[in-house]
């Protein structure tokens, strides 16, 4: 399945099923999508992410200065 139509698809179901704020699916959807590129640059998608890639990932953001 496409990420877009993965994204797409979560992001409906926090609206509908979770009753999430515009804000909130805004925030998810900033993210995922920063995701989704960073997974590209390396050749991958969100069905072949590997931990090192969500690790690499999460070190990028801590060196741009954002806190988990």
């Amino acid at each position: 399945m496409a990420a877009g139509v993965t994204l797409a698809t979560f992001l409906e179901t926090m609206v509908v099923e979770r009753g999430a704020a515009a804000a909130t699916v805004e925030a998810y959807r900033r993210d995922l999508e920063a995701w989704i590129g960073f997974l590209a640059q390396r050749g991958r998608d969100v069905e072949t992410a590997s931990t090192e890639d969500v690790a690499a990932h999460l070190g990028e953001l801590e060196a741009r200065g954002f806190e988990a």
